[in-house]
């Protein structure tokens, strides 16, 4: 969501009200919690709602499967897969870009990380 001089929309109204004014450009936002408590849909309602905007957001996950997610957050009414596909066919145009790193996939290792299986770095 870098590059806006506004502050981010969070897509829920009372959050805005609450952090609208406190976040900044550049920012980066990152939802930690416990199991169940939302962080997911949290998160996707932030970057739907800017993607939305025009404004691009990159979501990281540690843990879901892109295909899941994308599914899950279509029942509560955020289709993500339109918000990625818009803004052209070049990853840089995307609004949503999605970048799984699953550690039990072999993605990450600790002290650093190592690439794709099929594409190592090191």
């Amino acid at each position: 969501m870098y590059g806006s001089s506004e502050s981010p929309e969070l897509g829920i109204e009372g959050l805005n009200k609450f952090l609208g004014n406190f976040i900044s450009p550049p920012y980066n936002i990152v939802i930690a919690g416990h199991p169940g408590s939302g962080k997911t849909t949290m998160a996707s309602t932030i970057c739907y709602s800017n993607a939305l905007k025009g404004r691009k957001c990159l979501y990281i996950s540690l843990q879901e499967d892109k295909e899941k997610l994308y599914e899950y957050m279509s029942k509560l009414g955020l289709n993500l897969k339109e918000a990625e596909s818009r803004g052209g066919s070049a990853l840089c145009g995307h609004r949503l870009i999605f970048v799984p790193l699953h550690p039990a996939r072999g993605f990450i290792r600790l002290g650093g990380v190592r690439g794709h299986p099929k594409h190592p770095t090191s």
